[in-house]
């Protein structure tokens, strides 16, 4: 899990190699969230399914980079429970990702 420094509060995100973009659990504190989509979507995966909606996160920092204006999905809050996260990060968006173990670092480029 990933603790991401945010101007209202700490993120944690779980990296995530197959999502198709960045999805939040609900609405964690420590971001603004635009709404863009209607309601009535559903979010299915092998475990169920789940009320969706789409957003936009206008900054989202990871390290010393600044995400702007991020196509988001919000899933229906108790999703959150289930993992101890506030969403998913999708690793396909980096060129480049390291993890290290003993320093229990991740390193995106």
């Amino acid at each position: 899990m990933l603790s991401l420094p945010q101007p209202r509060g700490t993120l944690r995100l779980v990296p995530d190699t197959g999502s198709a973009g960045l999805v939040l659990f609900g609405r964690p504190p420590s971001l603004p969230i635009t709404l863009t989509g209607s309601r009535g979507q559903d979010l299915v995966t092998v475990n169920g399914r789940a009320p969706a909606q789409q957003a936009v996160v206008p900054e989202l920092r990871i390290g010393a980079r600044t995400w702007r204006d991020v196509p988001t999905v919000l899933v229906a809050s108790h999703q959150a429970d289930d993992v101890g996260a506030d969403g998913l990060l999708p690793l396909h968006r980096f060129r480049r990702v390291t993890f290290d173990g003993a320093e229990r670092r991740l390193h995106v480029e």
